[in-house]
């Protein structure tokens, strides 16, 4: 994508918002204070990506396969599936399956059912994840296995001594996955663009920064207010997964060491059924952060169109009557106008993001705005989130605990 396109679509990313809280003001053209002039850039904007290193490895090892089969822990996993389900790119001649490493019964099952010498086993680690993935392919005695993770740990050592497929991936820390290797080599497999994805998270950096500073700050100054929860409210599901994979992320760095702020991620569609009566009765201690798309695909802008009987019906017809001839997307748009409208008279904040398009571009940029985000905010509250967490103290305990079984 060319780069003047890039700043074309950067240009169309609306920022909203709304409060009632005194000293604070939603204005996205004011650059936030010179507070931030005493932090440093955070290293994730200058990791870099080898897309043709990742290709070389897909198309030597893993292409040959009919079957792939992706070994991880949840976050990784259920992010891949998600793609996998959702999107229209994949048109592959492989099959794909993918196991967390909490289904330890599935791989087992898993692993005498298919066919063997056309199936191929991915293991996606980070460093923290080795121990708990390393006990999982012990378990595929004789089948193939590939390992993709760090350049130095058990993994890589594991795979030296039998002979494994082995493809090293940065990940300088184990929160900051989403622009790594360890996600994109997957994804590749699966036929998707990556470049995509790797340029708005590239772009995102180069132009995001101040967006997600001035974000920061905001949430941090609404809760110095008394500002308990926050809710992510989005009507994409990719982009719901993006966020639910950044969940851990985002709750750590809003914070910080103090473990009293809630955060709940939901979708539009899971808004009423669970959690409509939160919404109902939010006030000043809430406030909601909604992600749309500021112009929906062509597929929901088809208008619903009721049999006639239906519009003739004495109960159906009257009950039904506000959504003949709408589309999908106007009922969203109207569920967000509900929503806003909810919020400002309950007198809770909200922060409106609205993005172009619905696509691996844009997933990009999300990420790289996030990360910004989840960076500065949690700096804000006098906490490191790019430090990894102390899983060596753990896993140690671990160690003794089985040794007294």
């Amino acid at each position: 994508m060319a780069k003047n396109q890039r700043r074309k679509i950067k240009s169309k990313i609306i920022y909203k918002g709304f409060t009632k809280i005194n000293d604070v003001h939603f204005d996205w053209n004011v650059k936030p204070d010179n507070f931030f002039n005493g932090f440093p850039v955070p290293p994730f904007v200058s990791w870099t990506i080898n897309t043709d290193r990742i290709s070389s490895f897909n198309r030597n090892i893993l292409q040959p396969n009919q079957q792939i089969v992706w070994i991880g822990k949840d976050d990784i996993i259920q992010f891949l599936e998600c793609f996998y389900a959702e999107s229209e790119l994949i048109q592959n001649h492989q099959s794909y399956h993918f196991c967390s490493s909490s289904r330890p019964e599935y791989l087992y099952k898993l692993s005498h059912s298919v066919d063997l010498l056309n199936t191929v086993f991915v293991v996606l680690g980070r460093t923290l994840d080795e121990l708990d993935l390393i006990k999982l392919v012990m378990m595929l005695n004789k089948r193939k296995r590939v390992f993709i993770g760090p350049e130095v740990g058990l993994m890589s050592e594991l795979a030296r001594l039998l002979f494994f497929p082995f493809y090293p991936v940065e990940t300088k820390n184990c929160r900051f996955w989403h622009h790594s290797e360890l996600l994109y080599f997957p994804l590749h497999s699966m036929g998707l663009p990556i470049r995509d994805m790797v340029e708005g998270c590239e772009e995102g950096f180069s132009s995001y920064r101040d967006d997600a500073m001035f974000t920061a700050q905001i949430v941090y100054q609404i809760q110095l207010k008394g500002i308990q929860r926050l809710y992510f409210i989005v009507n994409s599901y990719p982009i719901y997964s993006l966020l639910k994979a950044l969940e851990p992320l985002l709750e750590e760095s809003l914070n910080g060491e103090n473990q009293c702020f809630k955060i709940k991620i939901i979708t539009l569609e899971s808004l009423k059924s669970s959690y409509l009566e939160h919404i109902l009765s939010c006030d000043d201690r809430d406030v909601f952060f909604v992600l749309n798309q500021s112009k929906s695909s062509q597929c929901l802008q088809v208008p619903i169109n009721f049999p006639q009987k239906v519009k003739e019906d004495s109960y159906l017809g009257k009950e039904l009557q506000f959504l003949d001839k709408q589309s999908f997307s106007d009922y969203d748009s109207a569920t967000i106008e509900a929503l806003q409208y909810q919020i400002k008279k309950n007198e809770s904040s909200f922060i409106h993001l609205q993005y172009p398009k619905n696509d691996l571009y844009t997933l990009g940029l999300l990420v790289a705005y996030f990360y910004y985000f989840a960076c500065y905010s949690s700096w804000l509250r006098g906490y490191d989130v790019l430090n990894d967490p102390p899983f060596a103290e753990f896993d140690r305990l671990i160690w003794k605990f089985i040794k007294k079984t």
